[in-house]
Formats: C-alpha cells, sequence, structure tokens
C-alpha cells in the first residue's frame, strides 16, 4: 500500500500592537556655559520607532553644536560647548506606526542639590557647625540654610515656604560664624539664614561651613541648604539630622590632645 503526504505551508503572521516606550536616563541635566552635555532618551518598540528632539516646541536638526546618536535604544542630544539659552526645557519624541510617546527632560545651569558632610552629633550642648558642599558650574553667590528643632511625638511636616576661605581636600570652604539668636517655638518652626559665598569659588564642587549658636542641649534638629548662582537656586536638598550633646565634652583626639588628656 502507498501512501501519499501532502504537506501544508503554515504562513505566520505578526501583529505589532504596542506603540513605543520612553524613559529618560536622568530628568535633570546640569552643566555650564563652554561644557557639554548629554541628554539620553532610553526608547523601546516593537516596530523600530523613529525619534526626533525638540526646544520647548521647536524641533531641532543635526548641527556642528547638536549632534544626535543613536546605540540601540540609548538616544542621546549631545550638545557641545552649551552656549546660555541652550538652557530650558527638551523633549525627544518617538513614533512608530502604532502610535507616538513623548518625555520632558531639561538642561539647567543651577547648582545641583546640596550635600551635607558634617557630622551628626555636635561636641556641644548649645551649637553646632554645620557643613555642606555642592557641585555647580557656574560659581555659587548664596546659600539659605534652613532649620529647626525636630517636634516631638508629632508627625514631620517637611514643607518650606521658599524664598576667610577654608581649603579642605581640593575643596573651597566659606566659613560662617554669626552669632544669632534663634528662638524655638513650641511648634518647632524652621528658621532661615542667608550666607553669601564669599570670596566666590571656580572650584566645581564648592562647600560652605556654619555655626548655628543658641541650641538647646540634647535636643535632635534638622536642616535643608539651596544654593544660588546666576541662573537661579537649586533644589532644597534632602533633610539633615543632627544632635546637640547633653553635656560640653570634647571627644575628638585633637581636642583631647590639647586638654593634656592623652598620655
Amino acid at each position: 500500500m502507498l501512501f501519499s503526504y501532502r504537506w501544508q505551508s503554515i504562513k505566520y503572521t505578526y501583529h505589532f500592537t504596542d506603540p513605543p516606550e520612553i524613559s529618560v536616563e536622568t530628568p535633570v541635566v546640569y552643566s555650564g556655559e563652554g561644557e557639554e552635555a548629554n541628554l539620553v532618551c532610553i526608547v523601546h518598540g516593537e516596530a523600530q520607532p523613529e525619534v526626533t528632539w525638540f526646544k520647548e516646541t521647536m524641533q531641532l536638526d543635526t548641527t556642528e553644536r547638536h549632534i544626535m546618536e543613536s546605540r540601540g535604544s540609548r538616544h542621546t542630544l549631545i550638545i557641545r560647548k552649551v552656549h546660555q539659552q541652550d538652557f530650558g526645557n527638551y523633549s525627544c519624541v518617538a513614533e512608530n506606526p502604532l502610535g507616538k510617546a513623548r518625555q520632558s527632560l531639561s538642561l539647567s545651569g543651577k547648582p545641583n542639590m546640596a550635600i551635607f558632610q558634617s557630622a551628626p552629633i555636635s561636641q556641644y550642648k548649645d551649637r553646632y557647625n554645620i557643613s555642606w558642599t555642592v557641585e555647580s558650574y557656574s560659581p555659587v553667590e548664596e546659600f539659605k540654610l534652613f532649620f529647626r528643632r525636630v517636634p516631638q511625638g508629632h508627625e514631620i511636616d517637611n514643607s518650606i515656604e521658599q524664598s576667610q576661605p577654608l581649603q579642605h581636600q581640593g575643596i573651597v570652604y566659606s566659613q560662617r560664624g554669626y552669632n544669632t539668636n534663634h528662638h524655638w517655638s513650641p511648634r518647632s518652626e524652621w528658621r532661615d539664614v542667608v550666607l553669601p559665598a564669599i570670596p566666590l569659588s571656580h572650584h566645581f564642587t564648592q562647600g560652605m561651613s556654619y555655626m548655628i549658636r543658641n541650641l538647646d542641649p540634647n535636643q535632635h534638629y534638622e536642616a535643608k541648604v539651596q544654593a544660588r548662582n546666576r541662573y537661579g537656586w537649586s533644589d532644597l536638598s534632602e533633610s539633615f539630622e543632627f544632635s546637640t550633646s547633653m553635656n560640653e565634652e570634647y571627644t575628638d583626639i585633637a581636642s583631647l590632645i590639647n586638654r593634656g588628656l592623652t598620655g
């Protein structure tokens, strides 16, 4: 008996159903005049999307200073020798036959968010030497320090209504120690002090130190800080917590040596 087989070819058709998806590598890119800036969007799509870049509402073309680079899903707008007019809001738009997606990011000349550097516990019972650093391409002109005693047994409301150099590891610190009286209300309201950054530093990382006086012994405090350069104020830093001592004790080795307490 003879058998015959008939093979039937089956044709598969793939249907793409999802529009492009975009994420940004860094929502805010900090730079300075004369520097290079890289704005990056990560684009995914089943059907290969076409990516275009905009500043505000104007579509950007490739020029000697504006270079659009694509490597896989990574799409980069490179801005060479940044000019003042380059600062602002940008967006990358990805489009394929199934739809369009847009993500926004910005190029800023303002300072980065400040980072506190001081130890969390003071060696004094009534004052605290607080210090921080900030990265800024343009010299910082002034700082604004906010601080308050942490409310006891209450939920913390972190909202704030806004408005001689010391060398250390290549960072220029300005040091201020104004004898300012601060009175803490029962609600532990925020206090603030504006500190001029004098002399202006052209270091990329800039720092500040300030002695907060008239604090209460053995208490818990929190602080935040902003920095301003010619382009405006930075975002508020994250909250930093510190405490005063119960007694005026010197715990560091240098102080012990000065008091003759070491053998």
